[in-house]
């Protein structure tokens, strides 16, 4: 009878302290987070440079950047590609068929991808702002267009 007591009690602690552990793993999710992509390497893909992409998880193709707006990449010069989400060293984006296109600079990173991805979801991590900035070009040429408009509106 006294041993039936003891387990009861030491069941209790043990739901006692794996629901602390769980609140506390919670409230530090962003924290955790935002330290866990410090050992993230960082490769920021630019204009110019090659990337490797993948489609629904199988290799595609290595292409260059061409352009890169807030929204997109360009590849070929005539390609444009869907941009989500910006990682430190990939980046991410859903096509108008619901296919998920991954991008990376170099191909032996692509097997970090699905875990980086599960952690970005479970601890809320924001975008990366250095990863595929778009060109100063674009951004420019937005502004210009913008102005124009307002003045004709006028």
């Amino acid at each position: 009878m006294i041993h039936q007591v003891n387990d009861k009690a030491m069941g209790m602690y043990i739901f006692i302290g794996l629901t602390l552990f769980f609140l506390a793993l919670l409230l530090m999710s962003e924290y955790i987070g935002r330290n866990f992509w410090r050992f993230a390497p960082k490769e920021h893909l630019k204009q110019g440079e090659k990337i490797h992409v993948y489609v629904n998880g199988k290799y595609d193709r290595h292409a260059t950047i061409t352009s890169v707006s807030d929204d997109s990449v360009s590849i070929y010069g005539a390609v444009a590609l869907p941009v989500d989400y910006r990682g430190s060293f990939y980046a991410i984006g859903k096509d108008s068929v619901g296919a998920k296109l991954v991008y990376v600079k170099y191909r032996r990173r692509y097997r970090f991808v699905k875990l980086c991805e599960l952690l970005r979801k479970g601890f809320c991590v924001e975008d990366d702002e250095e990863q595929l900035m778009p060109d100063s070009h674009s951004s420019e040429n937005a502004e210009t267009k913008d102005e124009t408009e307002v003045e004709d509106e006028m």
